[in-house]
């Protein structure tokens, strides 16, 4: 029963290093990135892929969701 918890602080932590790390990237505010990963489905993207994204650096993060965005949001499957 302590796993559901635990699985969703860590989901919850590393989207708020992706958004951090965004935001400090494109030197946006919170408030934009918010608007623009609501948008184009970025957190969605991000949870599905969490497994494969956590794996890689900051820089690569950065660049995928810049790829994500790209692609207008449309399905995209992880990069695994």
């Amino acid at each position: 029963m302590e796993e559901k918890p635990k699985v969703l602080q860590d989901t919850t932590n590393f989207l708020a290093y992706c958004i951090e790390s965004y935001k400090f990237a494109k030197q946006y505010t919170g408030k934009q990135v918010i608007s623009l990963f609501d948008k184009y489905g970025v957190l969605d993207y991000i949870i599905d892929c969490a497994g494969a994204l956590h794996t890689t650096g900051e820089q690569y993060i950065i660049q995928d969701i810049d790829d994500y965005i790209a692609s207008s949001g449309s399905k995209v499957t992880c990069k695994d």
